[in-house]
């Protein structure tokens, strides 16, 4: 390569790079709940949809995520300093055009959930997420994919709430 497109390419990275700074991914502050508030379980996931599936689905995300943030810790019941209660407010996904064969070309995924984490002993809240919402519009005919990714992004953002500088 000559030098003129060399200088070019790093001048353009170097512009890249400094448009990151100062990023950071979310949930990087501190987490609103104490160090005696850690040990959690997931007491209780409000679904009022049909979709009953949601339920275990929103389960396993939830600790997921929580766990790949490293701030708590996954206990039993009897053990927990703290509980999880979710809510799910809403779920949907529609077909808005679909193909000669009745295939999904656009889908559009959406949910809206809240959490409140609550003191075991006293059953008082200790935090609450407000409404979390999510929606994408996805252009697939794979309706569970694109339900699984809208509810990722949800928690995930559920999750970011906990931290200080979301």
């Amino acid at each position: 390569m000559s030098s003129p497109i060399r200088t070019a390419l790093l001048c353009l990275l170097l512009a890249a790079l400094a448009a990151c700074a100062g990023y950071s991914a979310g949930g990087g502050g501190d987490l609103v709940l104490g160090p005696e508030h850690r040990s959690l379980y997931i007491k209780d996931v409000d679904n009022p949809t049909m979709r009953a599936e949601l339920e275990s689905r929103l389960r396993s995300v939830m600790r997921d995520e929580m766990t790949k943030r490293g701030h708590i810790q996954w206990s039993e019941r009897g053990k927990a300093a703290a509980y999880v209660k979710v809510r799910v407010e809403r779920f949907t996904s529609t077909t808005s055009i679909s193909d000669k064969y009745d295939k999904s070309v656009l889908l559009s995924a959406n949910v809206t959930l809240s959490a409140t984490i609550h003191d075991a002993a006293s059953g008082d809240p200790i935090w609450h997420s407000e409404n979390v919402s999510a929606s994408q519009n996805f252009l697939t005919g794979d309706r569970a994919s694109a339900e699984e990714k809208v509810l990722d992004l949800a928690v995930r953002r559920l999750v970011d709430r906990m931290h200080q500088n979301f």
